[in-house]
């Protein structure tokens, strides 16, 4: 069974296993940035400022799981200014994913009445096509903005 799925891993597009691949380290930044927020919020007001808080410790996570799980880094190789402005970059991407939640929820939730998880439930696919979007085609291009990058081990 194990080398019959291995088999149809390396046989999905490479574009589709980068997907889940990010989409799963997606998740993880999730609950992190989730579990942040429950821990701050009585400890931090206004909610916004622990909102913020958990929001960047989850994109930090999602950060060092991208580096080394979905996109080829080679980090090690990169200047101590280059990997920042690398990491400057990737939360660039991150930030639009925000704004695209905040307008998605804004636009459905504040002015058309949706339910507000239902807003929510909408705006979080978007935001993720909107981070990886970015992320694959600018932050880890391997030969500049449009071409996407390659995994580190194919397998994964």
């Amino acid at each position: 069974m194990g080398r019959a799925l291995s088999g149809l891993w390396l046989r999905l597009p490479h574009f589709m296993r980068q997907l889940i691949r990010f989409g799963s380290v997606s998740a993880t930044a999730l609950i992190v940035d989730v579990s942040a927020y429950a821990l701050l919020i009585p400890l931090i007001e206004p909610a916004a400022l622990a909102a913020f808080i958990a929001y960047c410790t989850g994109g930090i996570w999602h950060y060092l799981l991208s580096t080394t799980l979905v996109f080829r880094q080679e980090m090690p190789n990169l200047s101590p200014a280059a990997q920042f402005a690398r990491f400057v970059n990737y939360f660039a991407s991150t930030l639009a994913g925000l704004t695209v939640t905040t307008l998605t929820v804004s636009v459905l939730v504040d002015h058309l009445s949706f339910h507000p998880y239902a807003g929510k439930m909408i705006a979080v696919p978007l935001s993720f096509l909107t981070v990886f979007t970015m992320v694959r085609l600018t932050v880890f291009a391997r030969g500049g903005v449009g071409e996407a990058a390659t995994p580190v081990n194919p397998r994964i």
